[in-house]
């Protein structure tokens, strides 16, 4: 039996951390600096405090990812995701909207030996990295947001490509997402159909640019934690269809996964989003037509599911029936209408390399372009005008890849559903560059969809014949 002695002459490295260790020692830090913040309130401009607590905060926060083990990072950077808001107005602009999970997500592929990956995904991330270098290099104004942008989008796109961080389980991952969104769900059912109002959060949305908008709805549209209404569609539309997976290839408690997968449906329903409905139904669909599994009783359930799903859309339908006659939604129709017109005469002016990395509304708005004052409607158009046709295509290749591959191998079928729900999601508002978080939950999803991929391709190791080429990582 080792003594107390032996516990302390041990290295730092081997020192066991439990999660209640850890936690206590964070909560210490910020409580700590919290009181520092105090102090420093009634001498100190707002944005500057902010800069001087968000700074402290990462003196203390950065490190303590250095020491945390390896196979906590993913959890954190998820729930930093989920759960740390920054589409706040009152914070600097250039916190304002910030994916701070790219802080662990950047550790976390630092500190971790890689996943082996296939040279043609090594390939066009390469090639995106040095098309994305050179867009910034040539573009015609730079600012704090575009750099700021071009770090977050080069370690969730870039680096998870080229260097995906082992330690993620897939199966402990799918859990704690679905087990936090089902949380967010249930609060976002009470906020939408029975509150009417967000009454624990709103206090930190109700300064921020989109607020005022959701007056003119018809229909109230949930915020809960996560802002903006079509972010809360995009993460509870993927969960909607992990839990979709869930329900047909788990070996226990199939009404768990069914109660689960009503919760996260209505809680699409609640953000009156669109987008997020047609997502939601072509990811359940690609569920019910990819999941493999030897489970007795699939059928059954791949019959439940799609009479679940049958009944969903029918339901969300009819609840988006308001929302498309309201004015503010026939409004959103004609913006969205009118996206393509607005990129073709946004990119006519600029050259092979866009207008800079991140730089797709302040372009139009320097040049006064024909509906300047609102954002492009549409995460593929934003992705055109700041990078040029040839990195919107090196991106869209570089994203699908996961998830032609995932679809491939059953144990990661619903991740790969997931993230192409996701995908197909953006390209009804400003995900990418509005709301950078997202792509934070694109990188997890594919980081989860390669391990799944990888650990597939080491479980038929000894059968090579039955393993394909191409874009597979390599075992």
């Amino acid at each position: 039996m080792s003594t107390a002695t032996d516990y302390h002459s041990r290295p730092l490295s081997h020192v066991p951390w439990t999660a209640s260790q850890m936690a206590r020692s964070l909560i210490a830090s910020l409580v700590s600096l919290s009181l520092g913040a105090a102090v420093a309130l009634t001498a100190t401009h707002h944005h500057a405090l902010a800069y001087l607590v968000g700074g402290a905060i990462a003196v203390v926060v950065i490190p303590w990812l250095f020491v945390v083990p390896v196979r906590m990072l993913p959890a954190i950077t998820l729930v930093v995701t989920l759960l740390v808001p920054t589409d706040i107005a009152q914070l600097p602009i250039l916190l304002q909207g910030t994916a701070l999970g790219a802080i662990p997500l950047l550790v976390w592929i630092v500190r971790a030996p890689s996943l082996r990956m296939s040279p043609v995904i090594r390939a066009l991330a390469l090639l995106l990295c040095a098309w994305m270098i050179l867009s910034e290099m040539f573009a015609p104004l730079h600012t704090n947001r575009g750099w700021a942008w071009l770090v977050i989008a080069g370690t969730a796109l870039v680096l998870t490509a080229l260097s995906p961080p082992q330690g993620l389980d897939p199966s402990r991952f799918r859990a704690l997402f679905l087990k936090i969104t089902t949380w967010l769900g249930i609060y976002g059912l009470i906020e939408g159909f029975i509150l009417h109002s967000n009454v624990l959060f709103s206090p930190l949305f109700e300064q921020a640019i989109w607020w005022p908008a959701l007056k003119d709805n018809v229909s109230y549209r949930i915020t809960t934690v996560l802002g903006h209404p079509l972010v809360n569609g995009t993460v509870f539309a993927a969960a909607a269809v992990l839990a979709a997976s869930e329900l047909v290839e788990r070996r226990d408690k199939p009404w768990q996964a069914y109660a689960r997968l009503t919760i996260l449906m209505g809680a699409v329903l609640a953000t009156h989003s669109r987008s997020a409905a047609i997502a939601l139904a072509v990811g359940i669909a690609v569920v019910i037509i990819f999941s493999r599994t030897q489970q007795q009783g699939q059928g059954n359930r791949r019959i439940m599911l799609m009479i679940s799903a049958i009944v969903g859309a029918a339901i969300i339908i009819s609840g988006l029936q308001a929302r498309n006659e309201s004015s503010g939604g026939q409004a959103s129709a004609a913006f969205r209408v009118t996206v393509l017109k607005e990129t073709d005469e946004t990119l006519h002016g600029l050259g092979l390399f866009g207008a800079g990395p991140g730089q797709s509304d302040a372009y139009r708005a320097l040049r006064q372009l024909p509906g300047w004052e609102t954002t492009l409607e549409n995460s593929y158009a934003e992705l055109a005008v700041s990078l040029g046709a040839v990195g919107l295509v090196l991106i869209v290749t570089l994203l699908i890849a996961p998830v032609v591959v995932g679809l491939q191998r059953r144990l990661v079928v619903g991740e790969a559903a997931a993230l192409l729900t996701v995908l197909i999601d953006i390209a009804g508002f400003n995900a990418v560059e509005g709301h950078t978080s997202v792509l934070i939950l694109i990188a997890l999803l594919t980081i989860s969809i390669f391990t799944g991929v990888s650990l597939a391709a080491k479980s038929v190791k000894s059968q090579p014949g039955t393993e394909s080429a191409g874009l597979h990582p390599a075992g």
